[in-house]
């Protein structure tokens, strides 16, 4: 008997408020990256689009002399598919110029995010967001999650996942007794260079932020829901789920 057909999903949901250049220039990056991965565009037209980015994003992303966006690829991990697997909602800018985003996705493209956020996003560094690994069906080693801590100096990522053994066939787990696995959790993958690792203070903040993040009904949570569009439909009010 063949193991029915299921489904594995990445998600991620979460808030960050940025200052309005900040959010302009993810809105051109977000641009950039949907123009890179149209074939049809030949690369004279990106030569010619490359040079309306302005100077904040050829400081960020520098052109090389194969292509002038060369720059945005090491964003993804596989440069062959420059794709945003994740949607980014913009909401209006407040009277101090700040403007609350919403990231989210059910493929969520957890390492292109937090680039981007280190790099177009600094005022709001340092952040943190999680993510959950899910399944259709419910089979052992398909639920997990993590956390991505992002600081200016690093990215540090750590993963709890269940242990990956499963029955060996579709009906064992009926017959046989439960097994109990402690879960595995990887170390954050943080840059071999001490020199650009962080400080103790900054590792303190990055965790404040994910103290801040994580709590439910935070004064930090309920900054960020406020104003945030979300597709489908008009602004959510403070406190509503998005």
């Amino acid at each position: 008997m063949e193991p029915a057909m299921s489904n594995s999903y990445t998600k991620a949901a979460f808030g960050i408020v940025v200052t309005s250049p900040e959010a302009d220039l993810l809105r051109r990056v977000i641009g950039a990256i949907e123009l890179v991965g149209d074939v049809e565009i030949g690369l004279e037209a990106l030569k010619a689009h490359f040079h309306g980015m302005g100077e904040d994003f050829a400081a960020l992303f520098p052109r090389t002399a194969e292509s002038p966006f060369d720059g945005l690829l090491d964003l993804f991990p596989d440069e062959n598919f420059p794709i945003l697997d994740f949607e980014i909602d913009f909401g209006e800018a407040d009277a101090d110029g700040r403007v609350a985003l919403f990231f989210s996705g059910e493929q969520f493209g957890v390492e292109t995010a937090a680039k981007l956020i280190q790099r177009c996003a600094q005022s709001a560094l340092p952040f943190g967001f999680e993510w959950a690994s899910d399944c259709d069906r419910l089979r052992a080693g398909e639920f997990g999650g993590g956390y991505v801590a992002i600081s200016h100096a690093a990215v540090a990522r750590q993963a709890q996942t269940p242990h990956p053994q499963r029955p060996s066939r579709p009906d064992a787990a009926r017959h046989s007794p439960p097994k109990r696995h402690p879960a595995r959790v990887d170390p954050p993958t943080l840059p071999k260079d001490e020199e650009d690792r962080p400080d103790g203070a900054e590792v303190a903040l990055v965790g404040a932020a994910l103290a801040r993040l994580t709590r439910p009904n935070g004064r930090g949570e309920e900054r960020v829901r406020k104003g945030v569009r979300t597709r489908g439909s008009s602004e959510l009010s403070q406190g509503d789920d998005p």
